[in-house]
């Protein structure tokens, strides 16, 4: 990336994006269905909806390259602020041939996601299962070969997630190693609500839920896994008392804490957290208007850091100062790919790329050509090594 350039994929709008982590094909969520992109940018139609069909969810299985797809069938498109009733609907696709392997109802005639606000929908590609969990906890298990559902289940509402930020920031990771999916709740509350937020663990093999895991703090918008060790990192999205949890997804049980910085009531801190398979590390950036330090909480940005925290969770190892963003921008998402030793944060207009063994900026690199509305989200592409911005602009790429 010693002279980064923005190219484009694909100039239709996408709204979901997903890659085939053995073809790197690309498989993006457009107006009219599913479209594939190869490696030399070829472009087709994989699987086409109606005009009363929305589209909140997708997922690949790559051992056998089976799409999984969630999304709302309307008996009429909603208009306004009103968004009527709709049909939850999973489809199991043939990627490679556009063949509908099978169609599974979840439920009917209920509000089940609002427009902008993806689903659950995760695959464990060595197990051969899928799960779709709509917005009211309806869960569903799929045989990803077949299509064929497997069985039903409830889990508490998942948590939802910002706009802008890497497409693999979400509020549910899948150990593919371990056959463990974790998921971040929120408690279904009326008036005051003392239920505890919920990690949930259910195991991707039997679909038994290993464990709901308890804790007092705020909702978790963004979970980190640790693929090798089967450790979850997690931060409540208002930081609690500026901690930093670990759950061993193994026994669904919270293992570790670690204070990680005092804030001010009343602050905002923006920052989720990454973690590297290959260092055996956790890594969050924390900048905003709540750090310790301010002076004047709310109206000045206070020091930002990167933190390094040991595997286990119980111990903060290094912090490197790095810049806050300019008011009203962004910052924060952070993610890494081991395979070519590369630490990713961007801090408004900015991304800094970092050295994870050393915490050693390598580079900084400008992103206000993408930063003009028209891509919403981005991802990490380890399977081409390089950084994917959505949106309605289409598809840009940037090489690691």
């Amino acid at each position: 990336m010693s002279h980064p350039a923005f190219v484009a994929i694909t100039h239709v709008p996408v709204g979901l994006l997903t890659v085939d982590p053995t073809t790197g094909t690309l498989y993006g969520v457009t107006s009219g269905g599913i479209i594939a992109i190869d490696t030399s940018n070829q472009e087709h139609q994989v699987f086409a909806t109606g005009p009363d069909d929305y589209m909140c969810g997708l997922a690949i299985d790559g051992a056998d390259h089976h799409l999984l797809v969630n999304f709302l069938h309307y008996d009429h498109l909603p208009s306004g602020r009103h968004i009527p009733p709709a049909t939850s609907v999973i489809q199991v696709v043939d990627a490679l041939s556009g063949g509908l392997l099978n169609t599974v109802t979840i439920q009917r005639n209920r509000l089940l996601c609002p427009i902008g606000s993806p689903t659950l929908v995760v695959v464990d590609p060595t197990a051969d299962h899928g799960f779709v969990t709509d917005t009211r906890g309806h869960s569903v298990e799929v045989d990803m070969d077949t299509g064929t559902m497997l069985r039903r289940f409830h889990v508490p509402p998942p948590y939802d997630f910002g706009s802008f930020a890497p497409s693999d920031a979400l509020p549910w990771v899948v150990d593919s190693t371990h056959h463990r999916l974790v998921v971040s709740t929120v408690p279904s509350c009326q008036n005051t609500c003392t239920t505890p937020i919920l990690l949930v663990t259910v195991d991707t093999q039997s679909g038994r839920i290993v464990r709901r895991a308890g804790y007092t703090g705020g909702p978790v918008g963004v979970l980190a896994l640790d693929a090798t060790t089967g450790r979850v990192y997690f931060r409540p999205d208002l930081l609690g008392h500026g901690d930093i949890f670990t759950l061993d997804d193994r026994t669904g049980r919270i293992t570790g804490r670690v204070r990680v910085t005092s804030l001010f009531a009343g602050g905002e801190v923006t920052g989720n957290i990454v973690a590297d398979s290959v260092t055996h590390r956790a890594y969050i950036y924390i900048g905003g208007t709540a750090l310790k330090g301010t002076g004047f909480p709310g109206r000045h940005n206070g020091p930002a850091h990167l933190i390094e925290v040991n595997g286990r969770g119980t111990r903060v190892l290094r912090r490197v100062n790095l810049p806050n963003p300019r008011p009203n921008y962004f910052a924060g998402g952070a993610f890494v790919d081991g395979a070519t030793g590369r630490l990713f944060v961007q801090i408004g207009v900015h991304l800094v790329v970092l050295d994870p063994s050393t915490l050693h900026i390598i580079q900084t690199i400008r992103l206000t050509p993408i930063l003009n509305g028209k891509y919403i989200a981005f991802m990490l592409d380890t399977t081409n090594h390089r950084i994917l911005f959505y949106g309605s602009g289409g598809i840009v790429a940037l090489d690691e």
